[in-house]
């Protein structure tokens, strides 16, 4: 069984959100409660691990890591062993999306009740701005730097 495994440098879960993108559960046209619901209703998500399976069989994986190569490699190759996921059929998707300061930023409001507003908004503006890239990424294989067996 052929895994995916979606992968980015935000703390935000950018690579959950291609994921679910590519599973169809959240919606190609920007759906901000959708996203907010899949991902924010109790402070932020941190995302990753198994989000489920294609329908042509293909389990969809997310994690955020820093994209250095070998210690992306090595995260992978840990990553596929916790999950029991065979080495030999995989692919890394690593997403060309990296983590702004007002992301970070709105992530970190989002920790106290009193910030929570403004850190929603804030995410919520920054989300308006990936979301079209990570669209655009999930149904154009050419924007993923793919790596396989072995990044």
């Amino acid at each position: 069984m052929k895994t995916v495994i979606f992968c980015s440098g935000c703390h935000f879960p950018v690579s959950s959100i291609a994921g679910f993108i590519y599973l169809g559960i959240l919606p190609p046209n920007l759906s901000r409660e959708a996203v907010w619901n899949t991902f924010c209703i109790d402070g932020p998500y941190n995302g990753g691990g198994y989000l489920g399976k294609a329908p042509d069989g293909t389990r969809i994986m997310a994690f955020s890591a820093p994209s250095s190569g070998h210690l992306l490699a090595n995260l992978a190759g840990s990553f596929l062993e916790i999950n029991g996921v065979s080495k030999n059929n995989y692919q890394v998707v690593e997403l060309p999306i990296h983590e702004g300061p007002l992301l970070a930023l709105g992530q970190m409001l989002l920790k106290w009740p009193v910030t929570r507003p403004v850190g929603r908004r804030l995410v919520e503006n920054c989300l308006k701005k990936i979301y079209p890239l990570l669209v655009q990424a999930v149904k154009l294989d050419a924007n993923f730097q793919i790596s396989d067996n072995g990044i």
